[in-house]
């Protein structure tokens, strides 16, 4: 599997294809098309109580959905 890698440097970006570099979460925004929904129903399970939704960790204001979660949310809401 090929990902893209973009790595920020003196104010420029770098696109880097590589196939090494596992990718452990998704943002928000490619989680939600991932899951096929649209970014603001995933903020809105986030805040609900309990929350909705798959778990996520945020990694300072960035909120990331690791990738397990999301095949364990969607594996759990199989339908029959």
């Amino acid at each position: 599997m090929i990902l893209d890698v973009i790595f920020v440097a003196n104010d420029k970006q770098t696109r880097l294809n590589t196939d090494k570099t596992p990718k452990l979460a998704l943002r928000e925004d490619e989680a939600a098309v991932a899951l096929g929904i649209k970014v603001k129903t995933l903020r809105n399970w986030r805040c609900q109580t309990p929350q909705k939704g798959p778990r996520f960790a945020r990694l300072g204001r960035t909120v990331v959905y690791p990738i397990a979660e999301l095949e364990r949310y969607l594996n759990a809401h199989l339908s029959e």
